[in-house]
């Protein structure tokens, strides 16, 4: 995205500015853009009488494409970059004849390695670190915190089935049947964990405590968001030559905050609070972020020095981008109710986000 090139030209050249301020300021005006979706759907949201099932829907189609376009983005973008920069720092290393056993094997170690360390980072904030503090805002006897905890357990979650016995207590249709299938709690989604949290952190009938709680979960979740961002910023304001991998990286953010912003502040609306102490909130939410894509935007700098850390970089990437497409957004799939028709729109909106994201990455050029 050239225009992070410009604006980091703009800041040292024309008005003089060190490379590190010149990164704040280019960070921080990104972050402003960003604040720029939930006030866009504040606006836009009132317009339109959206009842729930309609919200759910929007929502459900949306995650649809996120997954494909973020599986897309993780194989054929950061992977697919992760073995190109591995390739040349082999070829530079070994010079000038690389024989194909240190070829592979460093190739190998590097892209699986940070694939796995990737993976692993997910894994550890997903079900060591986030989980055991979701567990402890659904144990809390505050009613103010629980209303917004889903709980998986709980006969509300109804699915599609060909075999049913009609004793689940839902109205059938012709075209699907509701069958209650229980979910352990260790299945829970991104958008779930978000909500609870967001909700408790700003409820003032909530103890100092559970707000800690509530609000380690929000920090949990911006972590990885936050440092992907900035890293990615630092790439278009080098003019890297994966600019198109950092435009779909762009695009992936903002779909991907789309549906949690929509969630969240119509939560807040039905809570009872107004247009611009909703939007307020949800500026306070994405706030968040600053901190971690400064560390990104800081690393990256850092990164580039290395060729071989940058490869490892994009295969980690890769590996958090798989983690969040299938164990977080794919849960959004699987607890919902839907009938054939919608099945099959979400199926369209998964493969709409896989060619999107083709086509986008299909005019990445590398530079040697």
């Amino acid at each position: 995205m050239r225009i992070f090139q410009e604006l980091n030209e703009y800041f040292t050249s024309t008005l003089g500015y060190s490379t590190a301020l010149s990164q704040f300021l280019v960070v921080f005006i990104t972050l402003l853009s960003l604040l720029a979706i939930p006030t866009i759907l504040s606006f836009i949201f009132p317009l339109f009488k959206m009842k729930g099932n309609k919200k759910k829907n929007f929502s459900l189609y949306l995650y649809a494409f996120s997954t494909g376009f973020f599986l897309i983005l993780a194989t054929f973008g950061f992977l697919r970059e992760s073995i190109e920069e591995s390739g040349e720092w082999v070829q530079s290393a070994f010079a000038p004849n690389p024989t194909q056993s240190q070829i592979f094997g460093y190739n190998a170690m590097i892209i699986v390695g940070g694939l796995l360390m990737g993976l692993l980072f997910s894994f550890t904030l997903k079900f060591v670190i986030t989980y055991r503090i979701n567990k402890k805002l659904k144990r809390s006897n505050n009613k103010s915190v629980s209303v917004f905890v889903h709980d998986h357990d709980h006969h509300s979650h109804a699915h599609p089935h060909i075999h049913v016995d009609g004793e689940d207590g839902y109205s059938h249709s012709n075209d699907v049947d509701n069958h209650v299938f229980q979910h352990p709690d260790y299945i829970f989604s991104q958008e779930e964990n978000l909500q609870a949290a967001e909700e408790a952190v700003i409820n003032s009938k909530v103890s100092m405590k559970l707000k800690v709680i509530a609000l380690l979960l929000v920090l949990t979740h911006r972590i990885p968001e936050g440092f992907l961002l900035g890293y990615n910023i630092n790439l278009a304001m080098q003019g890297d030559s994966a600019n198109n991998l950092t435009i779909a990286y762009f695009i992936s953010l903002i779909l991907h905050l789309i549906p949690e912003e929509t969630i969240f502040y119509f939560r807040l609306r039905e809570a009872g609070f107004n247009r611009w102490k909703s939007l307020l909130l949800s500026f306070l939410g994405l706030s968040l972020f600053l901190p971690f894509m400064l560390a990104g935007v800081y690393a990256g700098e850092a990164i580039d020095h290395y060729a071989w850390l940058k490869a490892v970089t994009f295969a980690a990437i890769a590996g958090i981008f798989l983690f969040t497409s299938i164990v977080e957004f794919i849960p959004e799939f699987y607890h919902t109710d839907m009938s054939k028709k919608k099945w099959y729109l979400v199926l369209l909106a998964l493969f709409i986000g896989i060619i999107i994201a083709v086509l986008i990455l299909s005019f990445h050029s590398h530079h040697h």
